[in-house]
């Protein structure tokens, strides 16, 4: 990654634990797809709990439009029980992942990124 990840956290209380698990997210996606420039993260309480945290990534790769996903807390409170940080985090790596990869496919015409 040319740019160090941006991690940031609006109404919602920074946690080590949080970062770490964007970390971890972070580093997965890469080794998925390894021409990544950046990555930028924000975590936000919009409404009261136990409403679910809003989660924005935006995912840049070169020469084209970045990928950028914000899971639908309707989509999270169907899915889970009782949806937190960690399953909206969840939610957004997985669909930036599958998008990463279509776009690495579109642009190279390989089937799949790197995978390690």
């Amino acid at each position: 990654m040319q740019v160090p990840p941006q991690i940031s956290f609006d109404g919602y209380e920074k946690s080590p634990v949080i970062e770490n698990a964007i970390r971890e997210q972070i580093d997965k996606l890469e080794r998925h797809c390894p021409e990544i420039v950046s990555v930028s993260v924000k975590v936000a309480q919009r409404s009261a709990p136990p409403a679910p945290p809003a989660v924005r990534l935006e995912v840049r790769l070169p020469a084209l439009p970045p990928i950028v996903v914000t899971p639908e807390p309707g989509r999270l409170q169907r899915k889970y029980q009782r949806p937190d940080v960690t399953n909206a985090l969840h939610e957004a790596f997985d669909v930036a992942l599958r998008r990463a990869t279509e776009r690495h496919k579109e642009r190279t015409g390989r089937p799949e990124a790197t995978k390690t």
